[in-house]
């Protein structure tokens, strides 16, 4: 009889065990910010805040559960780097004036950030120009800045020109 009782005690502790565990790892809500119409739209329960950059049609993000923590001091030394990068752009070092800072974007790895300027041109085009027939007119401009690790790996203008490479991206 005892042991008829010591069997359903511990198939009672299995049972509420295995709840707990379902409990724990089974009930967490998962979701995601979706682009809709050009704004971050709330999917299931995401971990993280929406999201403050601007989004393209269907992207989709998800935050990690662990956030990394923010890094001001990288931060600020990594807009630094992007500024001088925008500014040792061909595109911009040929006629550019009047560069702006426009925004920043953390990026998904650690102490990586997207900055954006906005700057003008005198002349049509892109790169270095000299040489070339031009169209006298100011052209407006933004140019993206990509640091990882205080390291620059992407510099673009207008989605269209790798200021690194100096070619054509379309």
């Amino acid at each position: 009889m005892k042991r008829k009782w010591m069997i359903i005690g511990g198939v009672l502790a299995f049972v509420v065990a295995a709840l707990l565990v379902f409990w724990f790892f089974g009930t967490k809500q998962e979701g995601a910010w979706v682009c809709q119409n050009g704004k971050w739209v709330k999917q299931g329960e995401p971990v993280g805040a929406m999201p403050t950059w601007e989004c393209e049609e269907g992207e989709e993000y998800v935050a990690l559960e662990e956030e990394i923590p923010f890094d001001q001091a990288k931060f600020e030394r990594s807009k630094e780097m992007a500024q001088e990068a925008a500014e040792k752009a061909p595109t911009y070092q040929y006629d550019g004036f009047d560069l702006k800072f426009e925004s920043s974007q953390e990026l998904t790895c650690p102490n990586c950030w997207e900055f954006t300027f906005s700057f003008s041109s005198r002349h049509a085009g892109y790169g270095d120009r000299t040489g070339q027939i031009l169209a006298q007119v100011i052209t407006p401009h933004l140019v993206r800045v990509n640091i990882e690790d205080e390291e620059v790996i992407v510099v673009v203008t207008d989605r269209t020109f790798d200021e690194l490479m100096g070619i054509y991206l379309k």
